[in-house]
């Protein structure tokens, strides 16, 4: 059972972060970019809805879709227009600076799909604290800010309250630090790998139609697919998954990519990870989903992307090219190939982090 609380409540602090601040300026408009997750390193790991986070992980950002988050001084918010998990963490940045809320305005539009895969959560959660930091002048440093957003990483829960998320580290990382980022299985950031000429093609995954019959099936007994649904699939099929490839993941993580982690060579990186589909998440995804359909996935851009799969939990997919020329040549010959499982296909810039785009 899904543990859910009030807005204001189970702020996780760590003493030093307390520290008296005001605003710096008054007005900025921030934009902040969604992610992809190629794959979780153990699935083991995760602390599903409750406090901390675990599983670990690599991913980037992607700018197809994005969170705008403007913040202003001397205007009461209305809070029936912005998301419950924004009012938390706006409480909990305000309690920590010893700031009044109540004087701080929020104007909040997120354009990514939600239960996607491709971090609307994460992203919401990273505009408000890193917004709010820049507003006051910046009181706490980046790897503050990792450490304060992944120790409440929170979701609004289907009850109106909200929870604790089931949260890797990455997406935090990936908008904060950009580039290409890993994170070890007990949420420890290793390192970010800046990118140059990512390009990536998403498309939000239709679940009805890539689901296999007997995962539909055994979902049928769950009451809360929001919150449920996560933590049933990764114990029912996500634990087995690890027990038989644990070690070839670890494997791959310890001897390949970490090493790789510190050099100047992001297409060595991308494609050992690769390496890492053939018994992590994008394996495990086969198991959920129609496999003929990824397997089409993988073979189709095999000598045409850098690397390709599946966002997280899904259902979006994803493929990372040289160049915008190269992703939208793809986009224009297999849209129409996949339409029935896939839809909204977009070709953006990958490994932007988090920016301002005004203030005053």
């Amino acid at each position: 059972m899904v543990q859910t609380f009030d807005v204001g409540q189970n702020f996780q602090v760590k003493p030093e972060w307390f520290r008296t601040s005001k605003p710096k300026y008054k007005r900025i408009i921030c934009k902040c970019p969604g992610r992809v997750h190629f794959s979780v390193f153990d699935f083991k790991k995760f602390h599903f809805f409750d406090k901390g986070i675990g599983g670990g992980g690599i991913g980037m950002s992607n700018s197809a879709y994005h969170t705008m988050l403007e913040l202003k001084i001397g205007t009461v918010t209305n809070k029936l227009e912005v998301p419950k998990t924004v009012i938390h963490l706006l409480l909990l940045f305000c309690n920590l600076v010893n700031y009044d809320y109540h004087k701080i305005y929020i104007k909040y539009k997120n354009t990514i799909p939600t239960h996607s895969g491709l971090g609307s959560n994460v992203s919401s959660n990273t505009s408000i604290i890193w917004g709010l930091n820049l507003l006051f002048g910046c009181p706490f440093s980046i790897l503050e800010l990792y450490d304060i957003l992944t120790n409440n990483f929170v979701e609004n829960s289907s009850d109106t309250r909200i929870c604790f998320g089931t949260g890797t580290g990455v997406g935090e990382a990936a908008l904060l630090f950009g580039g290409i980022v890993l994170v070890d299985v007990q949420g420890k950031l290793i390192g970010n790998f800046q990118t140059k000429n990512i390009t990536i093609l998403t498309a939000h995954g239709i679940l009805d139609n890539l689901i296999q019959n007997k995962t539909r099936k055994a979902l049928s007994k769950v009451v809360n697919m929001d919150e449920e649904a996560e933590v049933y699939i990764v114990k029912s099929i996500g634990y087995p998954h690890m027990r038989l490839y644990q070690k070839k993941i670890y494997e791959i993580v310890n001897r390949i990519l970490l090493p790789l982690a510190n050099m100047d060579n992001q297409n060595k990186l991308i494609n050992r990870c690769k390496e890492l589909n053939r018994y992590g998440t994008f394996k495990f995804h086969k198991k959920i989903m129609k496999d003929f359909v990824l397997n089409r996935f993988q073979n189709d851009t095999e000598n045409k992307a850098i690397y390709s799969g599946i966002s997280s939990a899904g259902p979006a997919m994803f493929a990372i090219f040289s160049s915008k020329k190269s992703a939208q040549s793809f986009k224009i010959n297999y849209e129409k190939r996949y339409e029935k499982y896939f839809k909204n296909f977009k070709v953006s810039k990958g490994g932007e982090k988090i920016h301002a785009i005004l203030i005053e």
